[in-house]
């Protein structure tokens, strides 16, 4: 089993970045507490496996934080995700930033297990945000594949030391 590759998002690999956000979030345009984001015209990386494209990671810089945009991989178990999440650290490290900050509905339970597993601690929880959300993208589910319904938005954060 060969590493994971991470590298920036470059105009070569934004086609493959944008169809994933299409393909997770309905589209490029992504609904945060802290703001409307085209991930399109994000920075961020991508991963490799086997020299295959595997995921991406999207972010913002923000006073002392990172933000996490959006972070998703085509393969489960072979550690994109957390070679993705290392990307965005060593790029919070690089440009200064004390902090990472990274959200999810409340029925992602698989998306929190990971970003705590990954050393992220539960920051702040925006009841309803996701109802808010929904009024601009009505495409959003009301409920995932389990029957949870989806209403709020987690906020968690990783210290950067």
């Amino acid at each position: 089993m060969h590493p994971v590759e991470t590298r920036p998002i470059t105009r070569g690999s934004r086609a493959a970045v944008d169809a994933l956000a299409v393909h997770h979030w309905g589209g490029t345009r992504v609904y945060d507490v802290a703001g409307v984001y085209e991930t399109s015209e994000l920075p961020g990386a991508i991963a490799l496996l086997d020299g295959v494209f595997a995921g991406a990671v999207t972010w913002v810089r923000e006073p002392g934080l990172l933000r996490i945009v959006t972070i998703a991989s085509t393969v489960e178990g072979r550690g994109v995700g957390r070679s993705l999440l290392e990307a965005a650290e060593t790029e919070a490290r690089t440009s200064g930033a004390c902090r990472l900050v990274v959200s999810t509905d409340n029925g992602n339970l698989r998306a929190l297990g990971f970003y705590q597993r990954n050393g992220y601690s539960l920051a702040a929880l925006h009841r309803g945000a996701i109802d808010r959300f929904r009024r601009l993208k009505p495409q959003i589910p009301t409920h995932d594949a389990t029957g949870i319904p989806l209403r709020d938005l987690i906020d968690l954060e990783k210290r950067i030391a």
